[in-house]
């Protein structure tokens, strides 16, 4: 689906991934933690935990994947109650929509999460054309490995065809105590390597410097936001 707008441009979904042979397949999500993560990490919490994180993760992206600009309204609650039904990993018990979709709204009611999602984020650029793209999936040749994968929501600008800036927005949901700084810098840390490739891929695929990209981490359920 695409929403046009003037001089804004949505689109939701982007082309299809590109292929090459004798590469290593790299998922920037894979390059969380750098080269080394610690076991203990990773099993902080119970399996089951965890994968109920994990499903709710999934679900929450795909429920942020239904915004173009929060300027127009959030998604209904029965578009978001049907995106849930049609995920394949995920298996929400009907007694547990209503709490997630609490969840989904409270998110959107924190200031810095929903700014992001705003036009007036990018007014600085007006009356550049802006493309806002979400699961904007990439296949870019990096050294002697791919990166594939899908960043959560890509913003472009241009100058008439040229694009001139971009910004790369990552949805975490991640649990973080109130004012705790030092778990904030540690998930950034954890999370710095996925945003650089990113900003490696978007680099090459529209021919931007690195002056011209910000990237931002937006934990939704602190309503924290970092910019990387």
């Amino acid at each position: 689906q695409a929403e046009e707008l003037d001089p804004l441009e949505v689109k939701l979904g982007a082309p299809a991934k590109r292929r090459a042979r004798g590469l290593q397949r790299v998922s920037p999500s894979g390059l969380e933690g750098g080269t080394h993560v610690r076991l203990s990490d990773q099993r902080s919490d119970g399996g089951g935990d965890r994968a109920v994180a994990m499903a709710r993760g999934t679900l929450m992206h795909a429920w942020f994947e239904q915004i173009s600009w929060l300027d127009s309204g959030p998604p209904s609650d029965d578009q978001l109650r049907a995106v849930a039904a049609r995920l394949p990993d995920v298996n929400v018990a009907p007694e547990d929509v209503a709490g997630l979709l609490a969840d989904f709204h409270a998110m959107l009611d924190r200031p810095h999460v929903a700014g992001c999602l705003r036009r007036e984020a990018y007014q600085e650029f007006a009356p550049a054309r802006i493309q806002v793209e979400t699961e904007r999936p990439i296949a870019v040749r990096d050294g002697d490995r791919l990166l594939v994968g899908n960043i959560d929501r890509l913003v472009t600008i241009y100058d008439g065809d040229r694009p001139i800036a971009a910004d790369i927005l990552d949805f975490k949901t991640d649990s973080i105590p109130p004012g705790d700084e030092k778990v904030v810098a540690k998930k950034v840390k954890f999370y710095g390597p996925q945003i650089v490739a990113y900003r490696s891929a978007v680099g090459s695929i529209f021919r931007l410097d690195s002056s011209q990209m910000s990237a931002k981490l937006l934990f939704v359920d602190a309503g924290i936001v970092e910019e990387l």
